[in-house]
Protein backbone atom coordinates (compact mmCIF):
# COMPACT_ATOMS: atom_id res chain seq x y z
CA UNK A 1 0.00 0.00 0.00
CA UNK A 2 2.59 2.54 0.85
CA UNK A 3 4.59 2.07 -2.38
CA UNK A 4 1.06 2.56 -3.83
CA UNK A 5 1.21 6.11 -1.94
CA UNK A 6 4.61 6.82 -3.02
CA UNK A 7 3.85 6.58 -6.50
CA UNK A 8 0.38 8.22 -6.76
CA UNK A 9 2.56 11.37 -5.17
CA UNK A 10 5.22 11.25 -7.63
CA UNK A 11 3.18 10.87 -10.82
CA UNK A 12 0.53 13.56 -9.08
CA UNK A 13 3.90 15.91 -8.64
CA UNK A 14 4.68 15.64 -12.25
CA UNK A 15 1.87 16.08 -13.74
CA UNK A 16 1.21 19.35 -11.75
CA UNK A 17 4.43 20.31 -13.07
CA UNK A 18 3.23 21.00 -16.40
CA UNK A 19 0.03 22.60 -15.23
CA UNK A 20 0.02 26.68 -14.82
CA UNK A 21 1.75 28.96 -12.52
CA UNK A 22 -0.26 28.70 -9.02
CA UNK A 23 -3.57 31.46 -8.57
CA UNK A 24 -1.85 34.42 -6.04
CA UNK A 25 -5.43 34.60 -4.59
CA UNK A 26 -5.64 30.95 -3.53
CA UNK A 27 -4.42 31.22 -0.02
CA UNK A 28 -3.38 27.96 1.16
CA UNK A 29 -2.64 27.30 5.57
CA UNK A 30 -0.88 24.17 6.60
CA UNK A 31 -2.43 22.51 9.52
CA UNK A 32 -0.77 20.30 11.84
CA UNK A 33 -1.12 18.92 15.94
CA UNK A 34 -2.73 16.57 17.48
CA UNK A 35 -6.30 15.56 18.59
CA UNK A 36 -7.80 19.01 18.77
CA UNK A 37 -6.49 19.63 15.49
CA UNK A 38 -7.87 16.42 14.18
CA UNK A 39 -11.31 17.51 15.71
CA UNK A 40 -12.54 15.99 19.10
CA UNK A 41 -16.26 16.31 19.01
CA UNK A 42 -18.76 15.34 16.16
CA UNK A 43 -19.53 18.02 13.88
CA UNK A 44 -23.59 19.05 14.74
CA UNK A 45 -26.02 20.60 12.16
CA UNK A 46 -25.61 23.94 11.61
CA UNK A 47 -22.07 22.82 10.36
CA UNK A 48 -22.81 20.27 7.78
CA UNK A 49 -25.78 22.73 6.36
CA UNK A 50 -23.45 25.13 3.74
CA UNK A 51 -19.61 25.68 3.38
CA UNK A 52 -18.58 28.28 0.81
CA UNK A 53 -16.85 25.92 -2.23
CA UNK A 54 -14.58 28.82 -2.01
CA UNK A 55 -12.75 27.15 0.92
CA UNK A 56 -11.31 23.92 -0.16
CA UNK A 57 -9.95 21.22 1.63
CA UNK A 58 -6.58 19.17 0.57
CA UNK A 59 -7.58 15.26 1.14
CA UNK A 60 -4.13 14.07 3.26
CA UNK A 61 -5.10 10.71 3.42
CA UNK A 62 -7.45 8.03 2.27
CA UNK A 63 -9.77 7.15 5.40
CA UNK A 64 -12.95 9.06 3.45
CA UNK A 65 -14.17 6.89 0.86
CA UNK A 66 -15.76 10.09 -0.96
CA UNK A 67 -12.18 11.55 -1.10
CA UNK A 68 -9.17 11.30 -3.13
CA UNK A 69 -5.85 11.30 -1.76
CA UNK A 70 -4.43 14.83 -3.20
CA UNK A 71 -7.32 16.31 -4.30
CA UNK A 72 -9.24 19.48 -3.49
CA UNK A 73 -12.92 19.61 -2.14
CA UNK A 74 -15.31 22.06 -0.44
CA UNK A 75 -14.68 21.91 2.96
CA UNK A 76 -16.97 20.20 4.48
CA UNK A 77 -16.45 18.47 7.57
CA UNK A 78 -14.75 15.88 8.63
CA UNK A 79 -11.73 18.31 7.76
CA UNK A 80 -8.84 15.89 8.90
CA UNK A 81 -9.64 12.09 7.80
CA UNK A 82 -12.85 11.35 9.87
CA UNK A 83 -12.11 13.19 13.15
CA UNK A 84 -14.69 15.49 13.49
CA UNK A 85 -15.16 19.20 14.33
CA UNK A 86 -11.65 21.39 14.44
CA UNK A 87 -10.88 24.61 14.54
CA UNK A 88 -9.93 24.60 10.84
CA UNK A 89 -13.53 24.57 10.04
CA UNK A 90 -14.45 27.82 11.24
CA UNK A 91 -11.02 29.23 10.31
CA UNK A 92 -12.18 29.04 6.69
CA UNK A 93 -15.20 29.86 6.74
CA UNK A 94 -13.87 32.99 8.25
CA UNK A 95 -11.57 33.57 6.14
CA UNK A 96 -13.41 33.02 2.88
CA UNK A 97 -16.47 36.01 4.59
CA UNK A 98 -13.25 38.14 5.22
CA UNK A 99 -11.52 37.84 1.49
CA UNK A 100 -12.88 39.50 -1.76
CA UNK A 101 -15.24 37.24 -3.55
CA UNK A 102 -12.46 36.46 -6.28
CA UNK A 103 -10.11 35.03 -3.03
CA UNK A 104 -10.02 31.24 -1.95
CA UNK A 105 -8.79 29.68 1.07
CA UNK A 106 -7.04 25.74 0.95
CA UNK A 107 -6.48 23.95 4.02
CA UNK A 108 -4.19 21.25 4.17
CA UNK A 109 -3.81 19.08 7.60
CA UNK A 110 -2.19 15.89 8.96
CA UNK A 111 -2.93 15.87 12.57
CA UNK A 112 -3.23 12.47 14.59
CA UNK A 113 -4.56 11.91 18.25
CA UNK A 114 -1.99 12.13 21.28
CA UNK A 115 0.80 12.43 19.17
CA UNK A 116 3.79 13.93 20.79
CA UNK A 117 5.58 17.01 18.71
CA UNK A 118 8.32 15.01 17.87
CA UNK A 119 6.31 12.67 15.89
CA UNK A 120 6.95 15.56 13.31
CA UNK A 121 10.27 15.62 13.37
CA UNK A 122 11.77 14.98 9.62
CA UNK A 123 14.06 12.13 9.85
CA UNK A 124 13.09 10.39 13.35
CA UNK A 125 9.17 11.51 13.62
CA UNK A 126 8.60 7.51 13.86
CA UNK A 127 10.48 7.18 17.08
CA UNK A 128 8.24 9.07 19.35
CA UNK A 129 5.15 7.41 17.86
CA UNK A 130 4.07 4.95 20.49
CA UNK A 131 1.93 1.78 20.23
CA UNK A 132 -1.38 4.08 21.49
CA UNK A 133 -1.18 6.24 18.80
CA UNK A 134 0.22 3.96 15.88
CA UNK A 135 -3.00 2.65 14.26
CA UNK A 136 -3.80 6.41 13.67
CA UNK A 137 -1.03 7.45 12.63
CA UNK A 138 -0.87 4.42 10.50
CA UNK A 139 -3.13 6.69 7.82
CA UNK A 140 0.04 8.50 7.18
CA UNK A 141 2.23 5.14 6.79
CA UNK A 142 3.43 6.47 10.30
CA UNK A 143 5.45 9.82 8.50
CA UNK A 144 3.24 12.68 9.77
CA UNK A 145 6.13 15.27 8.39
CA UNK A 146 6.74 13.57 5.06
CA UNK A 147 2.49 13.43 4.69
CA UNK A 148 2.35 17.00 5.03
CA UNK A 149 5.41 18.42 2.93
CA UNK A 150 4.12 16.03 0.29
CA UNK A 151 0.43 17.65 0.65
CA UNK A 152 2.14 20.91 0.56
CA UNK A 153 3.75 21.01 -2.64
CA UNK A 154 0.90 19.29 -4.46
CA UNK A 155 -0.85 22.58 -3.10
CA UNK A 156 2.21 24.69 -3.72
CA UNK A 157 0.85 23.97 -7.29
CA UNK A 158 -2.38 25.31 -7.03
CA UNK A 159 -2.13 28.33 -4.32
CA UNK A 160 0.50 30.30 -2.55
CA UNK A 161 1.08 29.32 1.23
CA UNK A 162 0.22 32.32 3.78
CA UNK A 163 0.62 30.61 7.07
CA UNK A 164 0.73 27.68 9.28
CA UNK A 165 -1.92 26.44 11.52
CA UNK A 166 -1.05 24.34 14.60
CA UNK A 167 -2.64 22.98 17.71
CA UNK A 168 -0.76 20.84 19.74
CA UNK A 169 0.85 20.27 23.37
CA UNK A 170 -1.48 18.25 25.37
CA UNK A 171 1.14 15.32 25.15
CA UNK A 172 3.82 17.81 26.04
CA UNK A 173 1.99 19.05 28.84
CA UNK A 174 4.91 21.14 30.67
CA UNK A 175 7.91 20.48 29.00
CA UNK A 176 9.75 23.27 29.04
CA UNK A 177 11.81 22.04 25.78
CA UNK A 178 8.58 22.19 23.18
CA UNK A 179 9.22 25.62 21.70
CA UNK A 180 12.22 24.59 20.39
CA UNK A 181 11.06 21.69 19.54
CA UNK A 182 8.03 23.56 17.73
CA UNK A 183 11.07 25.38 16.12
CA UNK A 184 12.68 22.29 14.79
CA UNK A 185 9.89 21.49 12.61
CA UNK A 186 8.71 25.19 11.34
CA UNK A 187 12.12 26.06 10.27
CA UNK A 188 12.24 22.80 8.25
CA UNK A 189 9.07 23.52 6.47
CA UNK A 190 10.23 26.50 5.71
CA UNK A 191 13.22 25.13 4.04
CA UNK A 192 11.86 22.22 2.84
CA UNK A 193 9.02 23.53 1.05
CA UNK A 194 11.17 27.18 -0.20
CA UNK A 195 9.35 29.65 1.93
CA UNK A 196 10.18 32.91 3.37
CA UNK A 197 9.14 32.72 7.27
CA UNK A 198 9.15 36.66 7.75
CA UNK A 199 5.74 35.96 4.90
CA UNK A 200 4.68 32.30 6.29
CA UNK A 201 3.58 33.19 9.82
CA UNK A 202 3.46 29.90 12.23
CA UNK A 203 -0.03 30.62 14.29
CA UNK A 204 0.04 28.34 17.57
CA UNK A 205 -3.72 27.75 19.50
CA UNK A 206 -3.81 27.54 23.04
CA UNK A 207 -5.29 24.44 25.01
CA UNK A 208 -8.61 25.01 26.72
CA UNK A 209 -7.77 27.33 29.49
CA UNK A 210 -8.14 27.10 33.09
CA UNK A 211 -11.80 29.15 33.32
CA UNK A 212 -13.24 27.26 30.47
CA UNK A 213 -12.65 23.66 32.01
CA UNK A 214 -9.31 22.67 30.33
CA UNK A 215 -7.26 19.69 32.03
CA UNK A 216 -4.02 20.72 30.17
CA UNK A 217 -4.02 24.31 30.96
CA UNK A 218 -0.72 24.77 32.16
CA UNK A 219 0.82 24.14 28.83
CA UNK A 220 -0.50 27.71 27.85
CA UNK A 221 2.34 29.06 29.86
CA UNK A 222 5.03 27.00 27.69
CA UNK A 223 3.24 28.47 24.52
CA UNK A 224 3.09 32.15 25.79
CA UNK A 225 6.84 31.53 25.53
CA UNK A 226 6.92 30.72 21.38
CA UNK A 227 7.48 33.84 19.75
CA UNK A 228 10.21 34.26 21.67
CA UNK A 229 12.03 31.20 20.36
CA UNK A 230 10.35 31.73 16.81
CA UNK A 231 10.09 35.72 15.68
CA UNK A 232 7.13 34.79 13.04
CA UNK A 233 5.43 33.04 16.08
CA UNK A 234 1.96 33.84 17.18
CA UNK A 235 -0.31 32.65 20.48
CA UNK A 236 -4.04 32.46 19.46
CA UNK A 237 -6.10 32.58 22.61
CA UNK A 238 -8.23 30.05 23.37
CA UNK A 239 -10.17 32.70 25.67
CA UNK A 240 -13.88 31.95 25.90
CA UNK A 241 -13.35 28.30 24.45
CA UNK A 242 -15.14 25.60 26.41
CA UNK A 243 -14.30 22.35 26.52
CA UNK A 244 -11.62 19.42 28.68
CA UNK A 245 -9.05 18.08 27.01
CA UNK A 246 -10.87 18.82 23.91
CA UNK A 247 -12.92 21.64 22.87
CA UNK A 248 -16.51 20.95 22.45
CA UNK A 249 -18.30 22.29 19.36
CA UNK A 250 -18.87 25.37 20.38
CA UNK A 251 -15.15 25.75 21.54
CA UNK A 252 -13.71 24.74 18.08
CA UNK A 253 -15.98 27.19 15.94
CA UNK A 254 -14.89 30.49 18.13
CA UNK A 255 -11.00 29.07 18.41
CA UNK A 256 -11.41 28.74 14.65
CA UNK A 257 -12.54 32.51 14.67
CA UNK A 258 -10.01 33.37 16.65
CA UNK A 259 -7.51 32.25 14.46
CA UNK A 260 -8.97 33.82 11.17
CA UNK A 261 -9.24 37.08 13.48
CA UNK A 262 -5.42 36.60 13.94
CA UNK A 263 -4.73 35.70 10.28
CA UNK A 264 -6.45 38.71 8.81
CA UNK A 265 -3.97 40.96 11.41
CA UNK A 266 -1.30 39.76 10.39
CA UNK A 267 -2.11 40.11 6.32
CA UNK A 268 -3.22 43.89 7.53
CA UNK A 269 -6.70 43.22 6.41
CA UNK A 270 -9.91 43.74 8.15
CA UNK A 271 -10.42 41.53 10.76
CA UNK A 272 -14.34 41.71 10.16
CA UNK A 273 -17.04 40.21 7.57
CA UNK A 274 -16.11 41.32 3.95
CA UNK A 275 -19.24 43.97 2.88
CA UNK A 276 -20.31 42.11 0.31
CA UNK A 277 -20.29 39.06 1.87
CA UNK A 278 -23.69 37.30 2.32
CA UNK A 279 -23.71 34.67 5.31
CA UNK A 280 -25.82 31.41 4.20
CA UNK A 281 -27.63 30.29 5.63
CA UNK A 282 -28.59 33.37 7.58
CA UNK A 283 -28.44 31.46 10.88
CA UNK A 284 -24.51 31.05 10.51
CA UNK A 285 -24.24 35.07 10.29
CA UNK A 286 -25.84 34.53 14.03
CA UNK A 287 -22.63 32.80 15.47
CA UNK A 288 -20.72 35.71 14.30
CA UNK A 289 -23.06 38.66 15.56
CA UNK A 290 -23.04 39.95 18.71
CA UNK A 291 -26.42 41.22 20.45
CA UNK A 292 -25.22 43.11 23.09
CA UNK A 293 -22.19 42.99 26.37
CA UNK A 294 -22.98 42.34 29.28
CA UNK A 295 -23.81 45.25 31.74
CA UNK A 296 -21.12 46.15 34.11
CA UNK A 297 -22.15 47.74 37.92
CA UNK A 298 -19.97 51.41 38.93
CA UNK A 299 -17.04 50.41 40.79
CA UNK A 300 -15.10 52.20 43.41
CA UNK A 301 -11.43 53.22 41.92
CA UNK A 302 -8.82 54.27 44.40
CA UNK A 303 -5.84 56.51 42.80
CA UNK A 304 -3.53 54.11 41.61
CA UNK A 305 -5.27 50.59 41.77
CA UNK A 306 -6.12 48.92 38.56
CA UNK A 307 -9.05 46.89 37.56
CA UNK A 308 -9.01 44.93 34.04
CA UNK A 309 -12.71 44.98 32.78
CA UNK A 310 -14.96 41.64 32.13
CA UNK A 311 -16.68 41.54 28.89
CA UNK A 312 -19.02 38.89 28.05
CA UNK A 313 -20.66 39.35 24.91
CA UNK A 314 -24.02 37.84 23.86
CA UNK A 315 -24.52 36.21 20.07
CA UNK A 316 -27.79 36.04 18.16
CA UNK A 317 -27.19 32.04 18.19
CA UNK A 318 -27.53 32.11 21.89
CA UNK A 319 -24.21 31.34 22.82
CA UNK A 320 -21.56 33.85 25.38
CA UNK A 321 -18.02 34.63 24.69
CA UNK A 322 -15.37 36.28 26.68
CA UNK A 323 -14.31 39.33 24.34
CA UNK A 324 -12.26 40.95 27.40
CA UNK A 325 -8.88 40.84 25.00
CA UNK A 326 -10.45 42.52 21.94
CA UNK A 327 -12.74 45.54 23.60
CA UNK A 328 -12.16 49.02 23.02
CA UNK A 329 -12.15 51.04 26.71
CA UNK A 330 -12.59 54.60 26.45
CA UNK A 331 -13.69 56.88 29.14
CA UNK A 332 -14.93 60.30 29.87
CA UNK A 333 -13.64 62.53 32.87
CA UNK A 334 -10.10 62.34 34.70
CA UNK A 335 -10.60 60.12 37.12
CA UNK A 336 -9.08 56.88 35.55
CA UNK A 337 -6.36 56.56 32.33
CA UNK A 338 -6.68 53.11 30.25
CA UNK A 339 -4.51 50.45 29.08
CA UNK A 340 -5.66 48.09 26.85
CA UNK A 341 -8.77 46.34 28.66
CA UNK A 342 -7.67 47.59 32.15
CA UNK A 343 -7.80 50.98 34.21
CA UNK A 344 -6.31 52.29 36.96
CA UNK A 345 -7.26 55.04 39.31
CA UNK A 346 -5.80 58.86 38.90
CA UNK A 347 -7.45 61.54 40.79
CA UNK A 348 -10.10 59.71 42.80
CA UNK A 349 -13.21 61.79 40.90
CA UNK A 350 -15.96 60.44 38.97
CA UNK A 351 -15.50 58.87 34.79
CA UNK A 352 -17.83 57.01 32.58
CA UNK A 353 -16.11 54.31 31.23
CA UNK A 354 -17.59 53.04 28.10
CA UNK A 355 -16.08 49.52 26.75
CA UNK A 356 -17.49 48.54 22.83
CA UNK A 357 -16.85 45.27 20.96
CA UNK A 358 -16.86 44.59 16.92
CA UNK A 359 -17.90 41.69 16.42
CA UNK A 360 -16.86 39.86 12.98
CA UNK A 361 -19.74 41.07 11.32
CA UNK A 362 -18.77 44.80 11.79
CA UNK A 363 -21.45 45.25 14.04
CA UNK A 364 -20.53 47.44 17.68
CA UNK A 365 -22.32 47.16 21.02
CA UNK A 366 -21.21 48.44 23.71
CA UNK A 367 -22.25 48.96 28.05
CA UNK A 368 -20.93 51.78 30.18
CA UNK A 369 -20.42 51.88 33.96
CA UNK A 370 -19.18 54.76 35.98
CA UNK A 371 -16.31 54.91 38.55
CA UNK A 372 -16.36 56.78 41.85
CA UNK A 373 -19.89 57.81 41.25
CA UNK A 374 -21.24 58.53 44.56
CA UNK A 375 -24.89 57.05 43.80
CA UNK A 376 -26.36 56.62 40.56
CA UNK A 377 -29.84 58.06 39.57
CA UNK A 378 -31.75 55.81 36.79
CA UNK A 379 -32.78 58.19 34.16
CA UNK A 380 -29.32 60.83 35.07
CA UNK A 381 -27.91 59.07 31.54
CA UNK A 382 -25.58 62.08 31.43
CA UNK A 383 -24.25 62.12 34.89
CA UNK A 384 -25.21 65.28 36.29
CA UNK A 385 -27.34 63.92 39.43
CA UNK A 386 -30.12 65.17 37.76
CA UNK A 387 -33.02 63.90 35.46
CA UNK A 388 -34.12 66.50 33.43
CA UNK A 389 -34.68 67.67 29.46
CA UNK A 390 -31.13 67.01 28.88
CA UNK A 391 -31.30 63.27 29.76
CA UNK A 392 -34.41 62.76 27.13
CA UNK A 393 -32.81 64.31 24.62
CA UNK A 394 -29.77 61.82 25.04
CA UNK A 395 -31.73 58.90 25.08
CA UNK A 396 -34.18 59.73 21.71
CA UNK A 397 -30.19 60.69 20.16
CA UNK A 398 -29.25 57.30 20.98
CA UNK A 399 -32.68 55.15 19.92
CA UNK A 400 -32.18 57.32 16.83
CA UNK A 401 -28.98 56.49 16.63
CA UNK A 402 -27.19 59.72 16.58
CA UNK A 403 -24.33 61.35 18.12
CA UNK A 404 -24.11 61.95 21.74
CA UNK A 405 -22.14 64.98 23.19
CA UNK A 406 -20.79 64.24 26.30
CA UNK A 407 -21.64 61.34 28.55
CA UNK A 408 -24.13 58.71 28.22
CA UNK A 409 -24.92 55.97 30.37
CA UNK A 410 -27.01 53.40 28.39
CA UNK A 411 -27.28 51.43 32.04
CA UNK A 412 -29.29 54.71 32.82
CA UNK A 413 -31.48 55.17 30.10
CA UNK A 414 -32.38 51.33 30.37
CA UNK A 415 -34.82 52.26 32.56
CA UNK A 416 -36.96 49.17 32.85
CA UNK A 417 -34.55 46.83 32.63
CA UNK A 418 -35.20 44.83 29.51
CA UNK A 419 -31.51 45.24 28.44
CA UNK A 420 -32.39 47.64 25.23
CA UNK A 421 -33.10 50.93 25.52
CA UNK A 422 -36.46 52.21 23.02
CA UNK A 423 -39.95 54.14 23.39
CA UNK A 424 -40.57 52.56 26.58
CA UNK A 425 -37.86 53.64 28.53
CA UNK A 426 -38.78 57.44 27.24
CA UNK A 427 -42.40 57.06 28.25
CA UNK A 428 -40.55 56.26 31.86
CA UNK A 429 -38.21 58.88 31.66
CA UNK A 430 -40.79 61.52 31.17
CA UNK A 431 -42.59 60.20 33.99
CA UNK A 432 -39.50 60.48 36.20
CA UNK A 433 -39.16 63.79 35.13
CA UNK A 434 -42.40 64.96 36.03
CA UNK A 435 -42.30 63.52 39.65
CA UNK A 436 -39.57 65.08 40.16
CA UNK A 437 -36.83 62.59 41.06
Amino acid sequence: MKYCVALFLFMTAAVFEMKAEADPKFHIYLCFGQSNMEGGVPAEGVDMEYVDPRFQVLATDATNANRALGEWYTAYPCIVGLGGLCPIDYFGRSMVAALPADYKVGVVAVASGGVDIRAFFPDTGENYIFYKEAPKVAKYDCKLYKRLVDMAKIAQQSGVIKGILMHQGEANEGQEEWPEWVKFVYDRLISDLGLNAAEVPLLAGEVVGEAEGGTAYKHNQIIAKLPTVIPSAHVVSSAGCPGDIHFSALGYRILGKHYAIKMLELLDLPDCQDAHYTFYPSSLREFYRANRLETLDDIILQPNETREIPAIAYFGDGHQENVASEVVVTCTGKGVSVNGNKITGVTGKRSLVTVSYNDFTGKTVSTSFFVNRSQPIVGDVNGDDVVDEEDLKAVINHILDKPQEGEFDVNMANINKDDKVDVADVVLLIKLMGSGK
